[in-house]
């Protein structure tokens, strides 16, 4: 089974209920609704974190990299 929906969009603890119908027993031939209870943990976003800047890009001639791989 697949529940698919929107987080809530406040942090916090929420029980959902799925039902479907079904085999009730996982055997024989029993079929009937089955339910079941499950609680999802929302939590805040982290706050947000900017990346540090990238280095320079530092351009070399092709005498600088063969000079610097021993070539």
């Amino acid at each position: 089974m697949t529940l698919n929906g929107t987080a809530p969009a406040t942090a916090g603890s929420y029980t959902w209920r799925a039902a479907w119908y079904g085999n009730t027993a996982n055997s024989g031939s029993a079929h009937g609704e089955v339910s079941r209870t499950f609680t999802v943990l929302v939590v805040e976003p982290p706050a947000d974190v900017t990346d540090p800047p990238a280095p320079p890009v530092r351009r070399h001639s092709w005498g600088r990299v063969k000079a610097l791989y021993g070539e």
